[in-house]
């Protein structure tokens, strides 16, 4: 038996997987599709790789034959019909109708073709385990593309690196410090199973470096708030700290010998002094909450009101840059429509991450707890609506917790037809 085989699957849905070519490939285009979501950068013209991979695999699901019990999600369709409403309101106010639409179809993407093929493919622990594993295996191979920009000087089509910051497979170093913030936690929390830890290891180191080489002082800042999740979620908190601390020290020989061990790279010292104001230049933490003061002043002025979803509609104070709060930047974009359906999903999540303690194994428990914290953490000071490896751990685990609720009341009523 897998270590982490759920409680909840039945021999039929076996059966379907070795029958089923459609379902098959359904899975296995998810497992590209997790892959490749760190990998911003590949792209079939203005679509990712990730997001063609996972609608190809909707369209398989939507002609296979079910697995297991139907699973609902009502978070999903509530937040979906606030989302619709807010795109087609905040559309007819922007600077571009028809690219404030397609902008708002793509995030709408998120709340329902993306959601429900994530729901339909886990089916169980194990299915879970290899889709999340698919994403963190992506995340090393971002993190490693790092290395090779900034150790041989790698040019990556899409990526760049800047005043030593390395970009990855992202498109920016903000945004792989965002993808390896989420990364590390989960992987950690994988770590502390009884077996089959190497590659959750090799993740974690890789996501370390990659972090380091980022410069990403709001990444590290989440990766941290992540591992606090880890190290409070199950048993063995004594065991975990220990090692922590360990690896902890070992982190700060590597960024003390940085310039060593890669010369070129940003000093992370360096970036939270810039961060606060006290290195070179203004401070960056005070240009984001400029950003912010600047969406507060708007949603004051016109609280049901919205700029629109395109590209130039959500510039602040200085004509360029983004609101760096995901609440403010889709309520002063989207309205308080959109405003509502991220609340509505976050809050979904957080609950399905508590949920999942009860019915899963300590360490899935605690890396959807991770993953989901260290996502919402890094949001509150990021322009993440649109970024997918954001939301990928929010739907995650709320796809977990709506596949178990259904099969345990599907094992409910076989039970109560049984005693009848």
């Amino acid at each position: 038996m897998p270590e982490l085989t759920s409680n909840f699957v039945t021999p039929s849905v076996a059966v379907q997987r070795k029958t089923d070519p459609l379902n098959a490939l359904g899975w296995a285009l998810c497992l590209v599709g997790a892959f490749s979501l760190p990998a911003l950068v590949a792209r079939v013209g203005a679509i990712t790789v990730s997001d063609l991979s996972f609608a190809a695999a909707a369209l398989c699901f939507a002609f296979a034959r079910r697995e297991g019990a139907r699973t609902r999600a009502r978070s999903f369709l509530c937040a979906f019909v606030a989302a619709a409403a807010a795109v087609l309101l905040s559309s007819y106010q922007s600077s571009s109708l028809t690219e404030s639409l397609l902008v708002g179809v793509r995030l709408l993407y998120v709340f329902s073709i993306w959601q429900w093929c994530v729901r339909r493919v886990i089916t169980d622990e194990v299915r879970l385990e290899r889709l999340v594993n698919a994403f963190l295996c992506g995340a090393a191979m971002s993190s490693l593309v790092a290395v090779a920009q900034i150790v041989a000087h790698v040019e990556i089509p899409g990526s760049l690196v800047i005043f030593g910051r390395a970009s990855g497979l992202q498109g920016h170093p903000n945004g792989q410090g965002g993808v390896l913030a989420v990364a590390l936690p989960m992987a950690l929390a994988l770590c502390f199973r009884p077996r089959r830890r190497m590659l959750s290891s090799v993740v974690v180191g890789c996501s370390v470096v990659g972090l380091i080489l980022s410069g990403s002082v709001t990444g590290m800042l989440s990766a941290v708030v992540g591992v606090i999740v880890v190290v409070l979620n199950g048993k063995k908190k004594f065991l975990k700290l220990f090692l922590l601390t360990v690896t902890g020290l070992l982190v700060g020989l590597v960024v003390q010998n940085l310039e060593r061990i890669f010369p070129g790279a940003a000093s992370p010292l360096k970036r939270i002094a810039d961060t606060t104001g006290n290195g070179v230049g203004d401070s960056t933490l005070t240009s984001r909450l400029l950003t912010d003061q600047f969406a507060w002043a708007h949603i004051r002025a016109d609280p049901f009101g919205s700029v629109g979803l395109a590209g130039l509609d959500g510039v602040t104070y200085d004509g360029q840059t983004l609101t760096h709060n995901l609440l403010l930047l889709s309520w002063y974009q989207g309205g308080p429509l959109l405003a509502v359906a991220v609340v509505i999903t976050a809050c979904a999540a957080i609950a399905a991450s508590i949920q999942t303690s009860r019915r899963s194994s300590p360490a899935i428990s605690a890396m959807l707890s991770a993953g989901v914290v260290a996502a919402l953490v890094f949001a509150m000071t990021g322009p993440v609506l649109y970024d997918r490896w954001f939301w990928f751990p929010l739907l995650v685990a709320i796809a977990t917790a709506s596949r178990a609720r259904a099969e345990s009341e599907g094992k409910l009523s076989d039970a109560l037809r049984s005693t009848a």
